[in-house]
């Protein structure tokens, strides 16, 4: 998964990883997680993502040089 500069890429990695983690304990039935469906978690992540990848500098420096 390459999304932005190396720092917003591991953030983003890592916030994939609790969101993947929370969804097997869902599906093991220890918790409901509120309802939500998996596409909310989706689409949440790729906004907070976007919005991570939008203010970061670095980013920024490496989306003009491509």
């Amino acid at each position: 998964m390459c999304f932005g500069c190396a720092k917003c890429s591991k953030m983003g990695s890592i916030l994939l990883l609790v969101v993947g983690i929370i969804y097997v304990i869902v599906d093991l039935g220890h918790w409901n997680f509120w309802g939500l469906q998996w596409w909310t978690i989706v689409f949440l992540f790729m906004g907070i993502t976007g919005l991570a990848m939008g203010t970061c500098k670095t980013c920024q420096v490496e989306m003009q040089k491509k």
